[in-house]
């Protein structure tokens, strides 16, 4: 019976996981040494990325049973003679493995000088590098071992210390990076009020446009809505929660607009790209604004 389509599929979804796997180890790493060897001079790719590392995480759950599992599924066969040792679907399959990982890791490599050059610490290019060249000659030992094997046995020792020295070592980077993660929690808070400052982003635009046309503050919010010329819409008077901002008149060109937030803001985020005039605490806050001169105010559509 010929079984080569079916393990065609078993090698290449093996590969698709085994590049998912190698890849978003090696990212979750990285990140680890961006968090434990801060740079002040770091720019965005060596910073530590919360949605990297999410993603990664989430690769992992799901790439590192199904390489696994395939895995099993080829070696059951070969044990069954269902494929033969020297099949050259099999020997091609491995090569191709092989070469899509050399390629991947030579990318990285490259990448990983490129920022060395650009300035980035030399303890963590040293310890980035090092963690590509593990995950390489691990991915390499093991298929050129495998591809070399002149017998199969159903307890072969080697592919069994690899099983297990490489699923510790994954979880190990799993639970590590699980202890830098944000909990999703966080993470709906920090997009909440990310929601909430362009809310009164838009708002603090809109009452200079009324101003610039009337030579007067909006006695309320609601007057924004309904005035020719503001694009400002009544969804973007309240926030996630439907309670809507508070604003109040101080002078003649000076306000104050209130809200509630979930978290205080975090400066030491290299991600934090508001203005430090929109900087706020956990719970109500209160900003004092003032008008801001120019010709035309800004016109800025609402982000809901």
């Amino acid at each position: 019976m010929n079984n080569n389509a079916k393990y065609a599929f078993y090698y290449l979804l093996s590969l698709v996981a085994l590049i998912f796997v190698s890849i978003n180890s090696g990212i979750i790493v990285f990140q680890l040494i961006n968090h434990f060897i801060p740079d002040t001079l770091s720019n965005y790719s060596d910073s530590v990325s919360q949605e990297m590392i999410r993603f990664a995480i989430a690769s992992l759950i799901f790439a590192t049973p199904v390489f696994y599992w395939m895995q099993m599924l080829i070696n059951q066969g070969l044990v069954k003679k269902d494929i033969a040792l020297a099949a050259p679907i099999r020997r091609w399959l491995t090569y191709l493995i092989i070469f899509i990982s050399s390629v991947v890791i030579l990318v990285w490599l490259i990448m990983t000088t490129t920022s060395f050059l650009n300035g980035e610490l030399t303890l963590k290019a040293i310890l980035k590098t090092l963690t590509i060249l593990l995950i390489a000659g691990s991915v390499f030992g093991y298929y050129f071992y495998d591809i070399r094997k002149d017998k199969v046995a159903s307890t072969d020792l080697v592919r069994r210390i690899f099983w297990i020295a490489s699923l510790a070592i994954i979880a190990g980077i799993f639970v590590s990076a699980l202890c830098v993660m944000d909990k999703p929690s966080v993470v709906r808070s920090q997009r909440q009020d990310q929601n909430t400052l362009s809310d009164l982003m838009t708002i603090d635009s809109a009452i200079n446009q009324y101003y610039a046309a009337n030579k007067q503050l909006p006695v309320d919010l609601s007057v924004l809505v309904n005035s020719a010329g503001i694009y400002l819409r009544e969804e973007s008077l309240t926030d996630d929660s439907s309670q809507a901002y508070r604003y109040q008149v101080l002078t003649a060109e000076s306000y104050q607009l209130c809200a509630n937030f979930k978290l205080a803001t975090d400066r030491s985020d290299k991600f934090n790209y508001s203005e430090p005039r929109w900087d706020h605490q956990a719970g109500e806050d209160c900003f004092d604004l003032v008008l801001v001169k120019s010709a035309e105010a800004p016109i800025i559509t609402p982000i809901k």
